[in-house]
C-alpha cells in the first residue's frame, strides 16, 4: 500500500515538472512595493525570464518601478541558483545610469552547465544607497527531471578552443562511469545528476573523442573550434547590376559538420550558401554612397564587420570576351573584343594591352568610350605575340579588371636589323666577328651573311658568302690577307627571305700596335669593373673586347656611347680561374685606335703549381735556387712574389722572397749552420693564397767537398795506369796463355821448290788464280784399288767432290774445279804412321815400340819425332824421305 501511495506520488510530482518544464522557459512576475514604512526600495517590476536550451544562456529584462523615480546611482543585484538545494552558481551587479532610467533593462549570462542538467533558477533585487528591496520571485528552469534511461547532455555540444567544459550525466539514481579524453573526475551536483569538467586545448572537427556516461551505452560528441573572425570589408560592383563584397575570413573556425559552418548576411539579406569569402547581391547601383553591413555566425559566436562605400567609384569591369587580331601586319596589329554587360558603352574606359613576345613582356595603354578596339603599333616583324586585354574606368578609376583570354598572332616578315660587327687580330690574321641576331632582330630565318672588304682608298671590293654557325654565339670570318700598311674597309650584311639587312662596316688599321704594357684588372661579383680616360677621338664612342689570354680567342665586346668612359663586363662565358685579356678602344671616323690593354681574372684561384723548371746549386755553403714559370696566360691567379721557406738548427722557420714576381732566383746563406741536410720549399704568393710548393733538399756532406770526387777518380786512374803496363810486361807470356800461335806452313816465292834431303815440293797457293783450293796429302800407291780405298778412309773431300756432277763432266772426272795444277801423292806409310801423332806422346801408330826413361817418360824413336813434328793433315809430312809421286789422273 505504501508503495503504491509513493508510485502514485512520484507520478504526481513527474506531472508537475513537466507543467513547468513546458510554461517556465519563459517566466514573468509582477514585485509590489512595501508599505509606506519606507524600510526597503519598491523591486523590479515586470520581471521576464527565459533559457535558450542551445546555447545555455539565461536572458532577463525588467521595468524600474514607478515610485524609483530618477534615483542616481540605482543598482540591480542579480543572483542565479542552481541544482535542488538552489546553490549560489553565480551574482551581478547591474548599475543604471541617469540616462537609463524609467526603460526596460536587459541582461544575459551563458551558464557553465546545459539547462537539462539541473534546475536553474534567477531572481532579483534592486539598491540605492543603503537601502535594499525584496527580491524578486525566483524564475525556475527544472532541468531534465523525467527520464527513461540515463541521459548525457549537452548532445552534440559545441565549445570554443581554450575554453572548459562541463557535461552532465542524468541517471535514474545510481552513480555513472564518466570520461572524456582521459578524464574521469565526476562531481555530483544533484540526486541525479552528475558532471564532468575539461579543458579543451585543440580544435575537434570532427566526432573522434566522445564522453560516455556508462561504458558503452551512453554518450554524446564534442566539436571544438573558433567562432568567426571575418574581417576587411570592401564592396564594388563588376556590372554596374549587382554589388560584389570580399572580406577576409581570417582564422579558419575549424568546425566542418553540417550546420556548423559559418553562415553570412548581408544588409540582413542571407548570402548563398557555401559562401565564404564574397557575396553578390543585386542592388541599385547608382543610389550614392552606402553602408553595407556583414554579419557571420556559427554555433560558437557572431561577428559583424561594416563597410561605407559608393558603387560607382568602385566599379571593377569583367573581362573583355572574343578578344581577336583583325588585321595584322610586320609591325602593328588591330585588336577587337567585346563586352557583355551592356551598361559598359556608357563608360569612359581605359584598356591595357599585354603583349608578351621572346620572352619580354611590355604594356600599352589605349582609352575611348564604350572601347571595343585598338590598334597596337611598333611591333617586331616575324615574332610571335601573346595578347591579353584589360581596362577600368578613366573616372575614379578603381582598379584594373579582369584580363581577357590569351589571343596568339605572329607578325609579317621584313629584313634584318644591321649586325653589331667588330674585329681581332689574331697570329698575324684578322679575324672579323658579329654577333648573331635575336628572334626579334632578325625577322625571319637567317640564310647567309655576305663579307666584303677592301681599301678604303680603292674602289675595289672581294666578297665572300659565310653561312650561320650551328653553334650559339658569335660568327667568325678570317680574313685572307695580311693587313701591310693601309686601311681596309669590311662590310658585312645578313640576309633572309626579305632581303638584306642595312650593311655594318668596320675599319681595319694600317698596322695594331704590338708590345702595349698591360695592367692588371680585378674581377668582382662574376665580372670585371672598367674605366678608362677619355679620348677626343672616341667621336663615335668606345668598344671594349675581351678573350681568353692562351688558347682560341673566342672573343665578345661591349660597345660605348660617346663621352661614357665606364662600363661593367657581365657575361655567361666567363669563368673563373682563366686569365682574361680586355682591351679598350676608341672608335673614330677612320680606324679604331687601342687605348689600353689589361688582364686580369673574374675570379683568382690558387694555382697547383706555377713552375715549369726548378734548379739548385751549391756554392761555398750558398745554396742557389732559379726557377722557371709557368707561362703567365697558364696561371690560374695573379703572382706578387715567391717565398723560399726552410728551418735553420734550432727549428726556427726562415722566409725569404723576392721583391716581385719578375725575379726568378734567390741565394741562401748556410755557412753558419752545422746539419747535414735542409729541406727548402719554394712558394708562390697571390692574391688569395700560398701555392702548396715545390720541396727539395740540400745535403751539405756531400754537396760541399768536391776534392773528395775528383780524388775518388785519380784513384781509378791510377789503378788503370798500373794494371796497363803489368799486362805490357807480360805480353808474351799473356799470349801463349791465353791466344797461342797457329803454326803457317812455310812457303817461298817459286809456286814449287824441292827441299833438298827430303823429296819434299812446296806449293805456293798464294801464287794460284782466285779458285778453291784442298791441300790433300801426298800419297804413293802402286795400286789404284788400294789408292781409291785410302782416299775414301782418310782424305777429306775436295772441294770438287761436293759440286754438282755438271763440274764433273766440265772438267772429265777431275777432283779440283782449277785444273791448273795437280794433287802430289804421298807414301801411304808415312801418312799413316803421323796421322794420330802427338807432340808429346809421338806418333801413336809408331811400328816400334817407345822405350821408358829414367823419369817414367815415353821415349819414341828420334827419326819418326822428326818425320811427324810438321805434319799437316792435308799436306802430309813436310820432311818426307819418299819422294813425291804423280797418280796416273794426274793426282
Amino acid at each position: 500500500m505504501v508503495s503504491y501511495l509513493s508510485n502514485r506520488m512520484n507520478a504526481a510530482v513527474t506531472m508537475l515538472s513537466l507543467l513547468l518544464w513546458s510554461s517556465l522557459f519563459t517566466v514573468s512576475s509582477q514585485v509590489t512595493c512595501p508599505d509606506d514604512t519606507g524600510a526597503s526600495l519598491c523591486g523590479p517590476e515586470n520581471v521576464n525570464v527565459s533559457f535558450d536550451v542551445k546555447s545555455w544562456t539565461i536572458f532577463t529584462t525588467w521595468d524600474d518601478a514607478a515610485s524609483s523615480g530618477t534615483n542616481e546611482g540605482l543598482i540591480y543585484d542579480v543572483e542565479v541558483l542552481y541544482t535542488d538545494d538552489l546553490k549560489k552558481l553565480h551574482t551581478e551587479a547591474i548599475k543604471v545610469r541617469s540616462d537609463q532610467t524609467g526603460t526596460q533593462h536587459l541582461w544575459s549570462w551563458r551558464s557553465p552547465l546545459p539547462f537539462e542538467c539541473t534546475t536553474h533558477a534567477v531572481r532579483l533585487r534592486s539598491r540605492h544607497l543603503n537601502k535594499t528591496s525584496q527580491w524578486s520571485p525566483l524564475q525556475i528552469n527544472p532541468g531534465k527531471t523525467v527520464l527513461s534511461e540515463p541521459a548525457m547532455v549537452p548532445m552534440d555540444t559545441f565549445v570554443e578552443v581554450g575554453h572548459n567544459l562541463t557535461l552532465c550525466c542524468v541517471t535514474m539514481g545510481e552513480e555513472p562511469v564518466m570520461k572524456f579524453n582521459g578524464t574521469r573526475v565526476v562531481t555530483r551536483i544533484g540526486n541525479h545528476s552528475y558532471t564532468i569538467t575539461v579543458h579543451i586545448q585543440e580544435p575537434l572537427p570532427l566526432c573522434t573523442i566522445s564522453a560516455v556516461c556508462k561504458t558503452g551505452t551512453y554518450g554524446t560528441c564534442v566539436y571544438a573550434g573558433y567562432p568567426p573572425d571575418d574581417r576587411q570589408l570592401k564592396c564594388e560592383t563588376r556590372d554596374l547590376e549587382r554589388v560584389e563584397c570580399h572580406w577576409n575570413i581570417g582564422r579558419p573556425t575549424q568546425l566542418i559538420k553540417r550546420g556548423s559552418t559559418t553562415s553570412y548576411k548581408l544588409n540582413g539579406r542571407s548570402c548563398p550558401q557555401n559562401t565564404t569569402s564574397n557575396c553578390i547581391q543585386t542592388v541599385d547601383v547608382g543610389q550614392g554612397e552606402v553602408t553595407w553591413m556583414l554579419e557571420a555566425q556559427n554555433p560558437l559566436g557572431i561577428v559583424k564587420i561594416k563597410e561605407t562605400a559608393d558603387l560607382m567609384r568602385r566599379v571593377r569591369m569583367l573581362a573583355p570576351v572574343n578578344v581577336v587580331a583583325s588585321e595584322v601586319n610586320d609591325r602593328d596589329v588591330r585588336l577587337d573584343w567585346q563586352w557583355k554587360p551592356q551598361k559598359y558603352k556608357t563608360l569612359d574606359m581605359l584598356c591595357q594591352v599585354q603583349l608578351e613576345h621572346s620572352g619580354h613582356r611590355e604594356m600599352r595603354n589605349c582609352s575611348g568610350l564604350g572601347l571595343g578596339s585598338v590598334v597596337v603599333s611598333g611591333l617586331t616583324p616575324a615574332d610571335t605575340y601573346t595578347v591579353k586585354v584589360r581596362c577600368g574606368t578613366v573616372k575614379h578609376f578603381w582598379k584594373w579588371g579582369d584580363n581577357s583570354e590569351d589571343t596568339t598572332f605572329q607578325t609579317k616578315g621584313d629584313i634584318p636589323e644591321a649586325l653589331d660587327v667588330w674585329m681581332h687580330t689574331e697570329k698575324k690574321q684578322t679575324v672579323i666577328a658579329w654577333n648573331t641576331l635575336l628572334a626579334n632582330q632578325s625577322h625571319g630565318h637567317i640564310l647567309d651573311y655576305e663579307v666584303i672588304w677592301g681599301k678604303s682608298v680603292d674602289h675595289s671590293r672581294e666578297r665572300r658568302t659565310v653561312h650561320p654557325s650551328s653553334k650559339s654565339g658569335p660568327n667568325y670570318y678570317t680574313l685572307p690577307f695580311v693587313a701591310s700598311g693601309e686601311e681596309y674597309v669590311v662590310t658585312v650584311t645578313a640576309r633572309n627571305l626579305h632581303g638584306s639587312s642595312p650593311p655594318s662596316s668596320v675599319t681595319l688599321p694600317s698596322r695594331f700596335p704590338d708590345g702595349m704594357v698591360t695592367t692588371k684588372v680585378f674581377g668582382r661579383e662574376g665580372g670585371f669593373d672598367l674605366t678608362w680616360n677619355a679620348s677626343l677621338s672616341a667621336s663615335h664612342g668606345y668598344v671594349v673586347d675581351w678573350c681568353p689570354t692562351s688558347g682560341t680567342c673566342s672573343m665578345e665586346w661591349v660597345k660605348v656611347p660617346a663621352g661614357v668612359t665606364r662600363t661593367r663586363i657581365q657575361s655567361a662565358n666567363l669563368e673563373g680561374c682563366v686569365r682574361y685579356t680586355i682591351s679598350i678602344y676608341a672608335c673614330t671616323s677612320r680606324a679604331p685606335e687601342l687605348l689600353d690593354r689589361r688582364e686580369g681574372y673574374v675570379k683568382e684561384c690558387i694555382p697547383e703549381d706555377t713552375f715549369a723548371m726548378l734548379n739548385t746549386s751549391l756554392s761555398d755553403s750558398h745554396v742557389s735556387v732559379t726557377w722557371i714559370d709557368i707561362p703567365p696566360e697558364q696561371q690560374t691567379a695573379f703572382i706578387h712574389r715567391y717565398i723560399l721557406t726552410y728551418s735553420d738548427d734550432t727549428g726556427t722557420i726562415i722566409n725569404i722572397s723576392t721583391a716581385n714576381a719578375t725575379e726568378n732566383s734567390l741565394t741562401v746563406s748556410l755557412k753558419d749552420l752545422h746539419r747535414k741536410s735542409y729541406q727548402f720549399t719554394l712558394k708562390a704568393l697571390t692574391s688569395v693564397g700560398t701555392t702548396n710548393g715545390r720541396n727539395f733538399y740540400v745535403n751539405l756532406k756531400t754537396d760541399q767537398p768536391i776534392w773528395v770526387m775528383l780524388l775518388f777518380l785519380g784513384a781509378i786512374f791510377l789503378f788503370v795506369s798500373l794494371a796497363t803496363i803489368i799486362c805490357y810486361r807480360n805480353r808474351q807470356w799473356l799470349k801463349r796463355e791465353i791466344y797461342p800461335d797457329i803454326p803457317q806452313p812455310a812457303l817461298k816465292t817459286d809456286w814449287l821448290t824441292t827441299l833438298k834431303g827430303y823429296g819434299v815440293q812446296v806449293l805456293h797457293d798464294e801464287l794460284c788464280q782466285s779458285s778453291q783450293l784442298d791441300i790433300l796429302p801426298v800419297m804413293v800407291s802402286h795400286n789404284q784399288e788400294e789408292e781409291k780405298a785410302i782416299r775414301s778412309r782418310h782424305l777429306p773431300r775436295t772441294t770438287a767432290e761436293v759440286s754438282s756432277s755438271s763440274s764433273e763432266s766440265r772438267y772429265g772426272g777431275v777432283d779440283f774445279a782449277n785444273p791448273s795444277y795437280n794433287s802430289f801423292v804421298f807414301p801411304v806409310a808415312e801418312m799413316e804412321l803421323c796421322e794420330d801423332y802427338h807432340p808429346h806422346t809421338g806418333p801413336l801408330l809408331s811400328p816400334n815400340p817407345p822405350e821408358v826413361s829414367a823419369r817414367g817418360h815415353l821415349v819414341f824413336p828420334e827419326a819418326e819425332m822428326e818425320l811427324c813434328k810438321d805434319y799437316h793433315p792435308h799436306t802430309g809430312p813436310l820432311l818426307s824421305p819418299s819422294p813425291l809421286e804423280v797418280s796416273a789422273g794426274g793426282d
